[in-house]
């Protein structure tokens, strides 16, 4: 009985966290009751500022649970409140009590059965969050390897009671009480719509020249700039140019090409040449034409005011940075003793043209040994300019190879 009691207030959840909120004015409009407990802003002036980690273009926040801080992404694409945790020793050790199953579905409409706990407390610097959701999903040791410095996933939480202003700039994000926010910047204001997830229109211009007006899911969980469902419009098609990989979703591979726009807009902002993921999958029904990723909106230090249904955006520091894509042409995972396994190389690729295999062992970076380096600071220490060379110290079938390779732009 508890299992079936406890899938139908999941149901319930998703339900709620789907209703629309239309308002005419930018007046503040509270979102649907929580489901959970209360969040809350801790001091007298109604805000918060804490410190943000970026990584692997993720924003990763300091999330207190039962006493352990836990290293949570923030993510629009998270449309229940609570929190996402990804099983593992560390996740074991807040010793979380069970009340039943969950399912958890994600990109590609795969389905994981998660542990269920609730009334648990959260806390941000100078923020709380009483009688929350948390799902814990099974451990699996790729996803634990791909998701390195980060425990899980954290998003209405925040994003459907307070304004949340993300400062890129300055590393910081700022949590106001709506009541209490007033925006002084010289950003623009782009209107959202608030429903499951946030939308915003946008515009692209396709290789073949195309203006194709877009409703795009705002998902700063999503690290790709941009990412458009081929055919969700006439003119979304495959550039001419492309590169076959995949993205990671709860426990599979979902393939997609890696292509180029000729332009996007949002708003007032112009950007060429934008990188782009094309997902030839069927894609939910509210994902539409696709999404906007932290690629793009990581050029911008960004308020979301999800009450008044605007999003502001002033140009950030990053705002004129290309879009490259991996320039190197390898993938790697951690392995248990601590050094990158190449997952993939990619054809017609510097680490292709260099002999690099599927199953060599990355040793060091530049004389920089990859035990004491993040995956993170290894894909940086590989993504250097056109002609740079990089040398690299891999281990095959017990032996140690030193290979060469000129990293270059492939798309």
């Amino acid at each position: 009985m508890k299992r079936t009691i406890t899938y139908l207030f999941l149901l319930t959840l998703l339900i709620a966290c789907s209703v629309s909120i239309q308002a005419q004015e930018p007046r503040v409009v509270r979102m649907p009751a929580s489901t959970m407990g209360e969040s809350r802003i801790d001091t007298p002036e109604g805000t918060t500022t804490f410190p943000f980690e970026l990584i692997s273009n993720h924003i990763v926040l300091p999330v207190e649970i039962n006493g352990s801080i836990t290293r949570l992404i923030l993510d629009t694409g998270m449309p229940i409140e609570g929190a996402i945790l990804f099983g593992s020793e560390e996740i074991d050790k807040l010793n979380l009590s069970y009340v039943g199953k969950a399912p958890i579905m994600g990109a590609g409409g795969t389905t994981v059965e998660a542990d269920l706990a609730m009334d648990i407390n959260f806390k941000l610097p100078g923020a709380s969050f009483s009688g929350q959701m948390v799902m814990v999903m099974p451990f699996d040791a790729d996803r634990h390897n791909y998701h390195e410095g980060k425990n899980g996933i954290i998003g209405s939480s925040l994003f459907r009671h307070f304004v949340v202003s993300i400062d890129y700039d300055n590393m910081e994000i700022t949590l106001t009480n709506p009541e209490q926010f007033s925006y002084t910047g010289n950003g623009e204001a782009i209107p959202l719509e608030i429903a499951r997830y946030p939308m915003l229109k946008c515009e692209t211009e396709m290789e073949s020249g195309a203006k194709v007006p877009l409703n795009l899911v705002i998902d700063i969980g999503n690290s790709d700039a941009l990412t458009l469902n081929v055919g969700s419009a006439e003119a979304i098609i495959l550039p001419n140019k492309t590169i076959e990989t995949y993205k990671v979703s709860l426990k599979n591979e979902i393939p997609v090409h890696i292509g180029r726009v000729k332009e996007f807009r949002i708003g007032g902002f112009h950007f060429k040449n934008v990188l782009c993921s094309f997902s030839s999958q069927t894609p939910p029904p509210w994902s539409q034409e696709g999404n906007l990723g932290q690629g793009i909106l990581k050029r911008f230090n960004v308020t979301f005011d999800y009450s008044r249904q605007v999003m502001y955006l002033e140009p950030s520091d990053q705002f004129n940075d290309p879009f490259d894509f991996n320039m190197a042409g390898i993938s790697f995972l951690r392995t248990e003793n601590g050094l990158f396994r190449i997952t993939r190389v990619f054809p017609d690729s510097p680490a292709a043209d260099a002999g690099l295999k599927q199953g060599d062992l990355l040793k060091t970076i530049d004389d920089r040994i990859v035990t004491a380096v993040t995956k993170d600071e290894a894909y940086r220490l590989l993504q250097k300019k056109c002609g740079q060379e990089v040398t690299l110290e891999v281990l095959r079938n017990g032996s140690t190879l030193k290979v060469v390779i000129s990293p270059r732009r492939l798309i």
